[in-house]
């Protein structure tokens, strides 16, 4: 009889940005896939894009941070989101977003006959999508911002 792997919960995960952990309710957009290339003579690999969601409250790291891109500065950095087994239980697998940068912000839709919560989105692009080998573990090099100014640390 084979052996049968456990079914792995989607709401247990944690995602960091660098070493800094943000929490997000939802990150949907790990996509691998090929697709024609220009000149239509092959294919080429495209990814994602990864879409995190969370509670609007008044940290506005996620907003400066596509703000700073859309002038032009991009500050890209790896984005890994830890995946585990139950709240607090053992890390199961590891994604990684190399060099990943914002390209869109949405605020929350604002509704007086609603009693939901206020969630802001961000979408990210990224250059390649590693699923670790090891759960828990980093690619030995991690990317780093090109810049080491202010902006460089904010997010």
């Amino acid at each position: 009889m084979p052996d049968v792997a456990p079914l792995l919960p989607v709401r247990n995960f944690r995602v960091f940005f660098g070493r800094r952990e943000i929490g997000f309710c939802s990150a949907e957009g790990l996509v691998s896939e090929a697709v024609p290339d220009a000149d239509a003579t092959g294919l080429m690999d495209r990814w994602g894009p990864l879409v995190l969601r969370r509670a609007l409250g008044t940290d506005r790291v996620l907003f400066e941070w596509r703000d700073r891109a859309a002038a032009g500065r991009r500050y890209p950095r790896d984005v890994v989101l830890d995946q585990y087994d139950a709240p607090g239980g053992r890390c199961v697998n590891t994604f990684v977003f190399e060099r990943a940068w914002p390209v869109r912000w949405s605020g929350p839709v604002f509704d007086a006959a609603s009693a939901g919560i206020a969630l802001e989105e961000l979408e990210l692009a990224y250059e390649r999508l590693i699923w670790m080998e090891k759960p828990g573990s980093r690619p030995s090099q991690v990317s780093k911002p090109r810049s080491r100014g202010r902006d460089a640390r904010k997010a």
